[in-house]
């Protein structure tokens, strides 16, 4: 009796080895492709957490006596300004003459008229 086997598809079973480099390569690709994308969203998550932890608070400083005069506009800066010389003689009476805002860039003016009254 010869050690051959009878069936001649008996000795194929299983898989090749180049079948198995193919395989291989396509899932190192696979991986190379998550790891890239993880780390792409590692990236958004780090600049969504530092543009969260800003938000700043704005102050509207006031312009000078000589640019209210000119009719110049208040700002906005995250600067506090610096604390008024003394308190206002009675209360002010505000009326918001008009208000204007952008989302791009975010920002934010208004025309006011203070009263003292």
């Amino acid at each position: 009796m010869s050690s051959r086997p009878s069936d001649p598809h008996a000795a194929r079973r299983g898989f090749t080895l180049l079948e198995c480099e193919v395989a291989l390569i396509v899932l190192v690709l696979l991986v190379t492709g998550l790891g890239n994308l993880t780390a792409a969203h590692q990236r958004l998550l780090g600049a969504v957490d530092e543009w969260m932890a800003g938000e700043p608070t704005f102050f509207v400083a006031r312009p000078g006596e000589t640019a209210a005069v000119l009719g110049t506009p208040a700002t906005m800066s995250v600067d506090p300004p610096p604390p008024p010389v003394g308190p206002p003689a009675g209360p002010l009476e505000v009326k918001v003459l008009s208000v204007e805002a952008t989302l791009d860039p975010p920002t934010a003016s208004a025309q006011v008229e203070l009263t003292e009254g």
